[in-house]
């Protein structure tokens, strides 16, 4: 399990384990882990800093750490692995 802190007023949010979208009590921020990178190809997928990508909250695939800044990472599924 992971702390989750708010990412204004460091209030710690949580113990969680895998993706969560918490807002803070205390300052209302809406807090995210892990927190998204880039939005992909603008087709609803998002990119998060654990390499996971999500379309409309369903996992979908990951990309490898070394493609993750590039401008067009490689989508990885269970299909190309």
């Amino acid at each position: 399990m992971i702390p989750l802190r708010c990412s204004n007023c460091n209030k710690l949010l949580g113990m969680i384990d895998g993706r969560a979208e918490i807002k803070c009590p205390k300052c209302k921020t809406m807090n995210e882990y892990p927190k998204p990178i880039k939005d992909l190809a603008g087709y609803g997928m998002v990119l998060y800093e654990d390499g996971w990508v999500y379309h409309n909250k369903d996992r979908i695939g990951w990309v490898r750490p070394e493609e993750r800044d590039s401008e067009s990472p490689r989508l990885w599924t269970h299909v190309n692995s």
